[in-house]
């Protein structure tokens, strides 16, 4: 199988390296960055499964592939392409290995290697051991594209209107990683779409991050939090 190469600007790629990142705490049950190579772009993602970041930046690309990044893999790629400032930057996954995985390695202009090779891996499919509440990685994944999906159609849920206003739960906590968001070329306004008190509401901010936030479901608000504290 070819290689698979991008080439893009390394200053964008490690600000949505970073971006996402932050999505990806060291507590996290799924402890990898999504990357994604396709036609035109490089899109990374990552989920803790209370919030979701996914962000993407435009490349010269050759071949297709996606897989995991170990978080602290992907932390170590994107500290070598913050250091060389203002360069574009040549990525190529190499041939694939018996475990199914790619090599990414990293170029300058010049020729000049920078960084470690990091290992881009499938991500554990439906056959594989089931890493929380019986999802696997390649599940979870599923589940962000899904949402993803639901942000780039602008769509509402199918049914009926829900009377407004909607009383929404969440941990204030979980707001934490949008505010270290840093869009390109835009303030950092945080747009917000609440469909139903019980679905996970969908975030974008400036023109190439979309995320979500996983609320509290409204039973459980009610059982848990006391009379005072809920609307």
């Amino acid at each position: 199988m070819d290689s698979v190469r991008a080439e893009v600007d390394g200053p964008a790629l490690a600000r949505v390296l970073a971006n996402v990142l932050a999505f990806c705490p060291a507590r996290s049950p799924y402890p990898i960055v999504r990357l994604d190579i396709g036609p035109g772009y490089v899109e990374v993602s990552a989920c803790d499964t209370y919030t979701v970041g996914i962000d993407t930046v435009e490349a010269k690309t050759s071949g297709e592939w996606s897989g995991a990044v170990e978080r602290l893999d992907a932390q170590a790629v994107e500290k070598a392409i913050r250091a060389e400032r203002k360069t574009d930057v040549h990525l190529t996954l190499g041939e694939v290995d018996p475990q199914g995985g790619r090599l990414l390695t990293m170029v300058i202009p010049g020729g000049q290697s920078i960084g470690t090779p990091a290992r881009v891996r499938p991500l554990e499919g439906r056959g594989d051991s089931a890493t929380l509440f019986g999802t696997t990685e390649a599940e979870l994944f599923d589940l962000v594209d899904e949402l993803a999906a639901r942000i780039a159609r602008r769509t509402e849920r199918p049914g009926e209107p829900r009377p407004w206003p909607l009383d929404v739960y969440f941990q204030p906590s979980l707001l934490a990683p949008f505010a270290k968001v840093r869009p390109a070329g835009a303030s950092p306004v945080m747009g917000m779409r609440i469909v139903e008190p019980e679905i996970p509401i969908l975030i974008k901010i400036g023109p190439s991050f979309r995320g979500a936030i996983m609320p509290v479901q409204p039973d459980r608000a009610e059982d848990e939090f006391r009379e005072e504290m809920l609307w």
